[in-house]
């Protein structure tokens, strides 16, 4: 993610996306259902259908967030605000719970 901060080109543009696409993207969706799937036994129905929710409702929200978010801040500026969430708030959420 960080490396689409550096982007000066269009052929730069086409390498951080495939090395977006293939750092696991497409895959995390099903890593998750697999993980859920194997932790919880009696209630993994509900846990597989609270966590598709969660999945689907970042869908929609992230976008129109992104798009509000790009009218106040430039992309640049952004695309650090993001890389600074995954990479230092998410794992402290993510280890307190």
């Amino acid at each position: 993610m960080f490396f689409l901060l550096k982007v000066s080109s269009v052929f730069l543009l086409f390498i951080a996306i495939f090395l977006m696409r293939f750092s696991g993207q497409g895959l995390m969706s099903h890593t998750a259902s697999t993980t859920i799937s194997r932790y919880f036994t009696r209630t993994r129905g509900r846990a597989l259908s609270i966590s598709w929710f969660g999945l689907s409702s970042a869908e929609f929200i992230m976008p129109v967030l992104i798009i509000y978010l790009l009218t106040i801040v430039d992309w640049q500026n952004l695309w650090l605000i993001v890389f600074n969430y995954v990479l230092i708030i998410l794992p402290i959420i993510l280890f307190i719970n």
